[in-house]
């Protein structure tokens, strides 16, 4: 019980002998705390963030793209560009038997006059089925006919 009694004094001298080094220390060490949980925090903000984004993806889905070759390949030169027609989605249908469903998406831009105004938009157009892969909201629409929210 003395033991203890002695060790806070000295603790309590020992602070009170140098108190701009003990307040430094403190805030130093609060400083530190606090950036920690702000950094997890952040992050794990983050994280819910992507997951609610992806969510708008759908679930367990993958995307393709064309792209360019990295590596030369069947006599063809690297850096070749590789387009994706209807006939991969077709070829992945027949072929790609762990493969629960596949649709096309087109994307582009149209440009379009009247008497009174033109503009530049940008369409997507989609196959029917397109809507139970993903989780979009739909704002209106008919079968057939199908206007997506933004």
């Amino acid at each position: 019980m003395t033991y203890l009694h002695e060790l806070f004094g000295q603790v309590a001298g020992s602070l009170l002998r140098n108190k701009l080094r003990s307040v430094l220390t403190m805030a130093g060490i609060a400083w530190g705390l606090a950036s920690i949980v702000l950094i997890v925090a952040m992050g794990d903000g983050f994280k819910e963030g992507q997951k609610t984004n992806m969510k708008g993806l759908g679930q367990d889905i993958v995307i393709l793209f064309g792209g360019r070759t990295e590596f030369q390949a069947g006599g063809q030169r690297a850096g070749r560009r590789i387009r994706l027609n209807y006939a991969d989605v077709e070829n992945i249908r027949r072929e790609a038997y762990l493969v629960k469903s596949a649709a096309a998406e087109l994307q582009g831009n149209v440009r379009a006059n009247s008497p009174f105004n033109s503009g530049s938009f940008e369409i997507s157009g989609v196959e029917a089925h397109f809507p139970d892969m993903r989780t979009l909201p739909i704002a209106a629409g008919t079968e057939g006919s199908v206007a997506f929210a933004k």
